[in-house]
């Protein structure tokens, strides 16, 4: 009988090994949604990289969910790492406790359930990036 992982060793074997470090790249993410639980709710998801950066972009969160002040802060780190430079270390800056306890601590369960958890298309797609 195969014994059962700990959180630390799922983590690690979504994310594997760190393969190097720099100098920080500086990001702020923001997710935000209005009218939440209503057929009109809007999420928003925001990215900062610096007052002169083209790649600063604020853009609506895609469903199929519903728009959700969670969704939209998983969209907005997930933008963030879409945009990074892969050869470069990337410090977030995030509010969202939700984010950052999905992608630091539950990652690793949430892959074992299929991210049959709400927002799984998003963290799954955050965690595979990171994992890069």
């Amino acid at each position: 009988m195969a014994s059962k992982k700990s959180a630390a060793e799922m983590l690690r074997s979504l994310y594997g090994p760190v393969q190097m470090q720099s100098s920080f790249i500086h990001v702020y993410t923001q997710g935000s949604c209005k009218n939440t639980g209503t057929a009109s709710a809007q999420g928003v998801a925001g990215v900062f990289w610096g007052e002169t950066s083209p790649s600063n972009r604020a853009t609506a969160v895609p469903g199929p969910e519903a728009p959700t002040n969670n969704r939209s802060a998983v969209f907005a780190v997930l933008l963030a790492v879409q945009d990074a430079d892969p050869q470069r270390s990337l410090m977030i800056f995030s509010t969202s406790e939700y984010v950052i306890r999905h992608a630091c601590y539950w990652a690793g369960k949430n892959s074992q359930i299929g991210w049959a958890c709400p927002n799984g298309d998003l963290l799954k797609d955050l965690v595979f990036l990171l994992g890069k």
